[in-house]
C-alpha cells in the first residue's frame, strides 16, 4: 500500500459511522515496529503476538508514546497516522482524535467494513 499512496496521499475510511480521512502518514521503521508490537502484547499478555495475527486489514491502534494510530494495511504492513480528519471537522492529531473517540492506548479497534452501516 506504502507505495501506492506515498505519505501525502489522503486515504478515506470510516470509524463508527464516520468518514475519517488520514491527512500524514509515514512507514515506521523496523525498530519502531518491533518497539510497539511488544507494547502491544505486554498490554495483551493473554493473547500473544496479538500484534502479528494475519496482518488483517483495516485494525487499527492508538499508542499514546508515539501518538499516532497504528493502522493495518492491506499488506499487513503497520502504516502510522499523525493527524486525521473527521467528516466536518477541523484537522486534528492522532492524539486528539483518540481523546474524542475515547480510544486507549493499546485498545485495538477496527475501521468500518463497506457494509458495516449499509443497513
Amino acid at each position: 500500500m506504502w507505495r501506492a499512496v506515498g505519505s501525502t496521499y489522503g486515504i478515506v475510511t470510516s470509524f463508527r459511522q464516520k468518514s475519517v480521512k488520514f491527512i500524514d502518514m509515514q512507514r515506521p521503521s523496523t525498530e519502531a515496529v518491533a518497539a510497539f508490537e511488544k507494547r502491544l502484547n505486554l498490554m495483551h499478555e493473554d493473547s500473544p503476538l496479538m500484534a502479528r495475527e494475519g496482518g488483517e486489514r483495516g485494525r487499527f491502534c492508538y499508542d499514546k508514546p508515539t501518538k499516532a494510530l497504528w493502522v493495518t494495511a492491506i499488506d499487513g504492513q503497520w502504516v502510522l497516522v499523525t493527524r486525521v480528519q473527521v467528516a466536518s471537522r477541523t484537522i486534528r492529531t492522532a492524539a486528539e482524535f483518540a481523546d474524542g473517540q475515547r480510544l486507549r492506548s493499546g485498545q485495538l479497534f477496527h475501521f468500518d467494513q463497506p457494509n458495516d452501516h449499509d443497513n
